[in-house]
């Protein structure tokens, strides 16, 4: 089977002749330890590798896409992956404030950010911020929005990044494309679903109809997969809970996935968290085909989603956190193989709860391979 192949049949429950993998992202520094050369790749180190590139200058940010590409499609090859994305980029920033922060924005029309990079961690996380943070702000915000769907209709153009990645594999992998919709986990979009539900729907409306759009551009383009969804959840649950879930979230998603099952696309939602009290809503009412970022840790067991619910794909699996970042290799097979038994092989796409983080051992993602291999 190729790639594609294998990719797709998981959709459909079917035999394969080994089980699928795909990474949604893997840390630069683990992707150089894997390859034996330096990488980028991606998690947040990338982004602020892509700052340094965009601050100097176009040509030079080309260059530099043109190798996160290429390093991506290197590593997929290496572990075998069947499907492969466009990594999560950043925007170009203003300027650099310091050797660690960088400004993203206008601080005059109050929609900014500052990025600080930690060289300890490797992260690259927002350390202050403008933007939306009042009701004005907020149906102001939204009626640009609502403005430029009037205005504007995406086209390939949006996607050269994907169609890009497309070239380069061909058919040894699928390129999968997105198409989210959420809520901001923030103090104030969490306020204002209970003082200001109205301005809420319109943003889920603007952003299920944005979606929409670039998943028909995208639909032209070939994909055939949508990595979408939005995180909502955390280890305790929904975070603005399971009736708002069904009330305002769910009919978004449903207009979604109605329209992909008219393209003949697969929709995969992805999120971390703990899913269970909207179980029935999420796996069954919402007509998503698969599910990912499967959170483990927040109590998400593949093989229990499995006996719920059968008719989902599942992709992921494996802690990133606790068990591929500090577990065994002898842990990692164990939990590789569980996983596969538990759903015999079908439905399944192997990877991370989320991402292959900044201090994994290489062995530890190599034993996950292996072992899937088996």
């Amino acid at each position: 089977m190729t790639g594609k192949e294998r990719f797709l049949a998981a959709f459909r429950h079917e035999a394969v002749d080994r089980v699928p993998l795909m990474e949604q992202s893997v840390a630069s520094t683990v992707a150089s330890a894997l390859l034996g050369r330096p990488a980028l790749t991606g998690t947040t180190m990338l982004h602020r590798d892509e700052a340094e590139a965009w601050l100097a200058g176009d040509e030079a940010h080309e260059e530099f896409m043109e190798r996160v590409l290429r390093d991506n499609v290197a590593v997929a090859d290496l572990l075998g992956h069947d499907a492969v994305s466009v990594p999560w980029l950043s925007p170009r920033p203003t300027k650099k404030l310091t050797d660690t922060d960088y400004l993203y924005g206008d601080e005059a029309d109050g929609q900014w950010c500052i990025r600080r990079y930690d060289p300890e961690s490797r992260t690259f996380g927002v350390v202050r911020k403008g933007g939306v943070a009042t009701e004005a702000d907020l149906q102001r915000d939204i009626e640009a929005r609502e403005r430029a769907l009037e205005e504007r209709r995406p086209g390939p153009e949006d996607f050269v990044r994907q169609a890009r990645l497309a070239e380069m594999v061909g058919d040894r992998m699928e390129v999968v494309g997105s198409g989210g919709i959420a809520i901001p986990l923030e103090a104030f979009w969490l306020e204002m679903v209970a003082l200001r539900p109205d301005l809420i729907d319109r943003h889920l409306d603007v952003s299920a109809e944005s979606a929409i759009r670039n998943i028909e551009c995208q639909a032209a383009m070939g994909r055939r997969v949508l990595w979408a969804g939005g995180d909502l959840a955390d280890n305790h649950g929904p975070l603005y809970g399971p009736k708002v879930f069904r009330e305002m979230v769910l009919p978004r998603v449903q207009r979604i996935t109605r329209r992909c099952h008219e393209l003949g696309l697969l929709y995969l939602f992805r999120t971390d968290g703990n899913l269970w009290s909207i179980g029935d809503d999420f796996f069954v009412a919402s007509g998503i085909h698969a599910y990912g970022e499967i959170d483990v840790d927040a109590g998400m067991d593949l093989v229990e989603i499995r006996r719920r619910y059968p008719k989902v794909a599942l992709w992921g699996g494996l802690s990133c956190g606790r068990l591929l970042h500090h577990g065994t290799v002898e842990e990692v097979r164990a939990e590789t193989r569980r996983v596969i038994d538990g759903l015999a092989g079908r439905g399944l796409i192997l990877g991370s709860s989320n991402s292959i983080l900044h201090g994994t051992p290489p062995g530890n993602v190599l034993a996950m391979v292996d072992e899937s291999r088996r």
